[in-house]
């Protein structure tokens, strides 16, 4: 008995096998699969199996699959899937950081005027570039709430295009989430240094 056997497909669920010997078959077929696991050079491995079978029955032919190329070619659409995924991620992740650097630069332009007061007032530059950095934090944490069900909503629907991952796996989606936030805070650092690094006179003056 096998509790957790995969016999044809490594997207089946684990069914219990039992598996017999060969003389206890009933209908056997007209050929038969043998799993070998040595540590022998794939070469001089099947060399010796084809010596010792051409020995006992010249008549029976023999083919050998490497078990491992045989799981990676029926993986094949799930890696072509995942790098497109991935190709799209990392250019969804790019248009994410402009985005964001147009939109803080944006508001960082609206505020020079009151950057330049609290600097006036003694407001240090790293004040004001935490108080820069700690809003972008928030915006992003706020677009991940709101992106979130979303996310489980839709992975719903590529479930079979996934395996070893659950469509809801709380890793790779606290992953992404972090990862957003990365994205956001670097997309927010180079206007926050900008805006921290305005004279404060200048910035009094600015319309």
């Amino acid at each position: 008995m096998v509790k957790n056997s995969k016999y044809r497909d490594l997207r089946e669920k684990f069914l219990p096998i039992v598996y017999l010997a060969i003389s206890q078959d009933q209908n056997p077929g007209p050929f038969e699969q043998v799993i070998l696991h040595s540590a022998l050079p794939l070469p001089i491995l099947t060399s010796g199996i084809k010596l010792a079978i051409a020995g006992k029955s010249p008549e029976i032919s023999v083919d050998f699959q490497v078990f491992k190329t045989q799981i990676r070619e029926s993986l094949l659409p799930e890696r072509l899937m995942a790098a497109l995924s991935g190709f799209f991620g990392i250019l969804a992740a790019l248009l994410t950081a402009v985005g964001l650097y147009g939109v803080i630069s944006f508001l960082v332009t609206q505020r020079t005027r009151e950057i330049g007061i609290r600097m006036a007032l003694g407001a240090g530059k790293r004040q004001v570039l935490s108080s820069i950095l700690r809003e972008t934090l928030m915006l992003t944490v706020l677009g991940i709430g709101v992106g979130l069900p979303i996310a489980f909503s839709v992975t719903r629907l590529v479930a079979s295009m996934l395996f070893g991952i659950e469509p809801s796996d709380p890793v790779a989606l606290a992953l992404a989430a972090f990862a957003l936030c990365g994205v956001g805070l670097a997309a927010a650092y180079i206007p926050a240094r900008r805006a921290a690094a305005v004279d404060p006179m200048t910035a009094l003056r600015y319309e």
